[in-house]
């Protein structure tokens, strides 16, 4: 394991100042509070990441790196049909394009995420609908890549899919519980 993930800006702060690094914050940040805080553990954990999903949420980032004179690395979160966050695959190259002219903030990847999908107690129709959700994230992801040179993440999976997602070459990153 390279890293791990955290659903919230507080359980970030706990690993964090625990002495955890490489943290993934999988949830995107709403307010400038969160941002600000955020930024903040930059100081703690230089491999911190956050996952963007609107452009809001980039310039809440943006705004907070900048004035504590912190550049932030950031996965562009894909929804992949659970429609709950992530920008649709079709729409992440536009807000790619605003991350990647946006000094305080430095493009890393994506996150796929599909919770739906951890439950589905069949093991075959699982992993039927595992692959099949993750065919537009992947072909986003080769977009992102091909255009941005530090586009590298492909994070993705949970523990219901891990054993499944694995089939996919462009997955970097599994997130099991």
């Amino acid at each position: 394991a390279v890293g791990i993930c955290a659903a919230t800006v507080s359980e970030a702060e706990g690993l964090v100042r625990a002495g955890v690094r490489g943290v993934l914050v999988t949830g995107p940040v709403a307010t400038s509070g969160k941002a600000e805080r955020l930024v903040n553990l930059l100081r703690l954990d230089h491999d911190l990441m956050v996952v963007i999903d609107s452009h809001e949420g980039l310039e809440l980032l943006a705004r907070a790196g900048r004035e504590a004179g912190q550049r932030m690395d950031v996965l562009l979160d894909v929804d992949v049909v659970l429609h709950r966050t992530g920008v649709s695959p079709a729409a992440a190259p536009e807000l790619a394009a605003a991350i990647a002219a946006c000094e305080a903030v430095r493009l890393r990847g994506i996150q796929a995420y599909a919770g739906h999908l951890q439950h589905v107690g069949a093991y075959e129709e699982r992993r039927r609908l595992s692959l099949e959700c993750l065919q537009d994230a992947v072909s986003a992801f080769r977009t992102l890549r091909d255009r941005y040179p530090d586009c590298t993440v492909f994070s993705t999976s949970g523990t219901g899919t891990f054993d499944i997602d694995l089939a996919v070459p462009e997955i970097t990153e599994l997130q099991p519980g």
